[in-house]
C-alpha cells in the first residue's frame, strides 16, 4: 500500500503502468487523483489531505502587528519564494522588484518573507539591501499570525499555495526556471493549471503567472487588485468550496481515513489466507 500517490497525472502518464506493478493499493490526497488512478485500472481509496489537520484557530492578525508595530492600515505582502536555494535564486530578485512596483501604489508598503531554518539567514543577508521593508518569518511558530495579518501573498507554486489557501489569505501564483527546464516541462504537464487549487477548483480563481508571464508590473497588477476593497472576494469564496474537496467521506480526518482502508485492507487479506 502506498500513502501518497506519485503525481503521475500531472505527468508521465506512462508511468501509472509501473506504478500498478509495484503497489496493491494506493491512498491519494486529492479527489481528482482516484478517477485517473481508476481508470488506469489502478486500485485507489480517496483519504484526504493532511493538511487540514493542522490547528483550526487562526492565527491573531492584529497581535502580530502591535507586535512589530505594524499599522492596521499599512498593506502587508506575504511572500513565500520557495525553500530551495535555486528557487530563492530565480524568484527572490522577482519578488523584490514586484513589491518596488507595488509600493508604488501603496506608499509604506511591508513584507513578510516566510523561509526555512536552514535559508533563514541567506535570505536574511539578501533583503537586508531592499528598498522595501521586509521581514523574515522563519518560526513556524509564528507563521499563522503573520498569515492572519497579511492582506494578500505572492507564492512559488506548491503544496504552500493550499497552507495560504486554507488561512484565507487571497495570492497570485508564480514560478521561474531556466528556459530548457521550460521547454520539457511544457511538453511533459498534463495539467491545464499548477496551482492545486486551481486543480481542484478546474478553473483558475488564483492568478497563475508563470516564466514569461512573471514579470514585476504584471504580478503587482494581480496583488493590486486584490488588495483593493472587495478584490480578494471572489477567489476566497472559490478557493474555500474547492478546499471543501480535501477533507475525506463520513467526517473522518485524512490519517484515520487512511489507518481505515489500511486495515480494512489487512482484515481482507487475513480472511482470505484464512479461508
Amino acid at each position: 500500500i502506498h500513502y501518497v500517490a506519485p503525481s503521475v497525472w500531472a505527468y508521465k502518464p506512462e508511468r501509472a503502468a509501473k506504478v500498478a506493478e509495484l503497489f496493491d493499493h494506493i491512498l491519494v490526497l486529492f479527489p481528482f487523483e482516484k478517477q485517473y488512478f481508476t481508470e488506469a485500472g489502478i486500485s485507489n481509496s480517496f483519504v484526504g489531505h493532511s493538511i487540514i489537520e493542522q490547528p483550526a484557530e487562526p492565527g491573531d492578525g492584529v497581535a502580530f502587528r502591535e507586535k512589530y508595530g505594524i499599522p492596521p492600515e499599512r498593506k502587508l505582502l506575504l511572500m513565500l519564494p520557495g525553500s530551495r536555494r535555486g528557487e530563492l535564486a530565480r524568484h527572490l530578485p522577482l519578488f523584490k522588484q514586484t513589491a518596488v512596483k507595488l509600493q508604488e501604489h501603496f506608499p509604506g508598503l511591508e513584507c513578510l518573507l516566510v523561509t526555512i531554518p536552514a535559508t533563514h539567514a541567506l535570505v536574511q543577508e539578501e533583503v537586508r539591501s531592499w528598498p522595501v521593508k521586509t521581514m523574515v518569518i522563519g518560526d513556524a511558530r509564528e507563521r499563522r499570525n503573520a498569515y492572519a495579518a497579511a492582506d494578500a501573498a505572492l507564492v512559488k507554486s506548491g503544496t504552500a499555495t493550499l497552507e495560504i489557501a486554507l488561512a484565507g489569505v487571497p495570492m497570485v501564483v508564480t514560478y521561474k526556471v531556466n528556459p530548457v527546464s521550460a521547454w520539457i516541462i511544457a511538453r511533459m504537464i498534463r495539467t491545464r493549471y499548477i496551482c492545486l487549487v486551481n486543480i481542484m477548483a478546474k478553473k483558475e480563481i488564483v492568478p497563475e503567472l508563470l516564466q514569461s508571464k512573471a514579470t514585476p508590473d504584471r504580478l503587482s497588477w494581480e496583488l493590486v487588485s486584490l488588495m483593493a476593497p472587495g478584490g480578494a472576494n471572489a477567489q476566497l469564496s472559490a478557493a474555500k468550496e474547492a478546499l471543501s474537496q480535501l477533507r475525506p467521506p463520513g467526517g473522518e480526518t485524512p490519517s484515520r481515513m487512511a489507518a481505515k482502508v489500511i486495515w480494512q485492507r489487512l482484515g481482507r487479506r487475513r480472511a482470505a489466507r484464512a479461508a
